[in-house]
């Protein structure tokens, strides 16, 4: 059953459908920098919650940050 992939039915440990799911962020116009789960298991907004707090633009895209100066190395 279809549903049961996401529990991983099947697999000795962990889950299946977790363990091999990736986002593919692309150019990051629709993925939204602090809510969606693009770094890691959860959201920078729970990871990093003072930052999130202090964000300027709390819905701000991938594609925005980057243009607004923000990279890889942590540098502008």
């Amino acid at each position: 059953m279809i549903s049961s992939i996401r529990y991983g039915v099947g697999v000795l440990e962990g889950s299946w459908f977790e363990d091999n799911l990736r986002r593919v962020v692309g150019g990051g116009g629709s993925t939204y920098f602090w809510s969606d789960n693009w770094v890691g298991d959860v959201p920078l907004r729970v990871q990093f919650p003072r930052l999130f707090d202090l964000a300027v633009d709390k819905w701000v895209t991938v594609r925005q940050m980057e243009r607004r100066g923000w990279v890889d190395d942590g540098g502008a």
